[in-house]
C-alpha cells in the first residue's frame, strides 16, 4: 500500500480520483479500498491537543444524545457544536494546524469497530467547523478524500472561507452565516439548511438543496442554482 506521509508541518494527501467511491456516499469497492493510502502525521503538541479534544467531543455526543432524546429534544448538532466551540476557543492553532488535523482523522477509522465510522461522520465535521470559526485565519483547507465516510455538518455556522478537498456529507453549510464553502467533490443531502448568508460551491455531484434556506447562494459546477 502506498503511504502518504505528513512530516513536520508539510502535508501530502491522496489524490481524489484514486479515492472514487463505489456509490456517491457508500463504502469503497474492494479494489478502491486497497488504494486508500495510509496517512501518517508526525504529532506536535497542537495536534495532540486537537485529537484529545476531539475524543472528548465524541464522548460528550454520546452522553448528550441520550439526555436530549430522553427529554424529547433532538437538536443534538447545536449542543455538540456549542461544546466544540467551548473546547477549542482556548486552544492556539493556525489554519495549517486545522488542515493537518483533517488529515489525521484517518487515525480514528477502525475496521473492527463499525461505530467508529458513525462517530467520525457525526462529530468530525462539527469539530472542524468549530476550529475554523474559532480560528484567527480567514481561509482554511480541509481534506476528506482519504476518509472512508463523508463528514456531516462541514461548514456548520460558517463565517470563513473553507475549501474541502474531497466529499462533504449531509448538511454541508448548515446554519452558515457568511464566507464561502467550496467542495471539490460530492455533497450529501440537505445542503445549506438554515443558511443565512455566504456562498456554497459544489464542484462534484450533489443530492439536494435543503427545503429551508433563508439567504445565500449555492453554485453547482460553476452554475448558480440558488440565490436568496
Amino acid at each position: 500500500m502506498t503511504e502518504t506521509n505528513v512530516k513536520g508541518r508539510g502535508i501530502v494527501v491522496p489524490n481524489a480520483p484514486v479515492l472514487a467511491m463505489a456509490n456517491r456516499f457508500g463504502r469503497y469497492k474492494p479494489e478502491e479500498e486497497k488504494a486508500v493510502r495510509k496517512v501518517e502525521v508526525k504529532e506536535d503538541e497542537t495536534l495532540r491537543k486537537m485529537k484529545n479534544k476531539y475524543r472528548k467531543l465524541c464522548e460528550f455526543n454520546d452522553r448528550i444524545y441520550e439526555e436530549l432524546e430522553s427529554n424529547g429534544i433532538m437538536d443534538v448538532d447545536e449542543a455538540v457544536y456549542r461544546k466544540a466551540v467551548d473546547m477549542t476557543k482556548r486552544t492556539h492553532y493556525s489554519s495549517r494546524d486545522v488542515e493537518r488535523f483533517s488529515v489525521a482523522l484517518k487515525e480514528f477509522e477502525d475496521e473492527d469497530n463499525p461505530r467508529s465510522d458513525i462517530e467520525l461522520q457525526n462529530n468530525a465535521g462539527i469539530f472542524l467547523s468549530a476550529l475554523i470559526n474559532n480560528g484567527n485565519d480567514s481561509d482554511y483547507v480541509i481534506h476528506t478524500a482519504h476518509l472512508t465516510v463523508p463528514l456531516d455538518f462541514i461548514g456548520y455556522q460558517n463565517t470563513k472561507n473553507v475549501t474541502v478537498n474531497g466529499d462533504a456529507g449531509r448538511w454541508a453549510g448548515d446554519s452558515m452565516q457568511g464566507g464561502t464553502v467550496t467542495v471539490n467533490g460530492n455533497a450529501g443531502a440537505a445542503l445549506g439548511r438554515e443558511m443565512k448568508g455566504g456562498e456554497i460551491h459544489i464542484n462534484g455531484e450533489m443530492v439536494m438543496v435543503a427545503d429551508f434556506m433563508r439567504h445565500g447562494k449555492i453554485f453547482h459546477k460553476g452554475k448558480l442554482i440558488v440565490d436568496k
